[in-house]
């Protein structure tokens, strides 16, 4: 999903393990509990993305940059956030 546009998309309950994201940009996606363990989701932009539950063990979000995102009970562990920006809604 190499610069994808994903705008009010719904990817509940989705399995992108090991899936691989560049520059997409995703506003108002709803990833609530998708599987994305080891997926690599580099420079992508998401505003007011739900990423509740989901579990990112193991993902890389390198670069990333997040605005009024949820991540509320996403599970992290051992994931890559370097560069990576979180800002609260504009």
């Amino acid at each position: 999903m190499v610069g994808a546009s994903m705008v009010g998309t719904s990817m509940v309950g989705a399995s992108m393990v090991g899936a691989r994201m560049v520059g997409a940009s995703m506003v108002g996606t709803s990833m609530v509990g998708a599987s994305m363990v080891g997926a690599r989701i580099v420079g992508v932009r998401m505003v007011g993305a739900s990423m509740v539950g989901a579990s990112m063990v193991g993902a890389s979000m390198v670069g990333a940059s997040m605005v009024g995102t949820s991540m509320v009970g996403a599970s992290l562990v051992g994931a890559s956030m370097v560069g990576a920006s979180m800002e609260p809604d504009l």
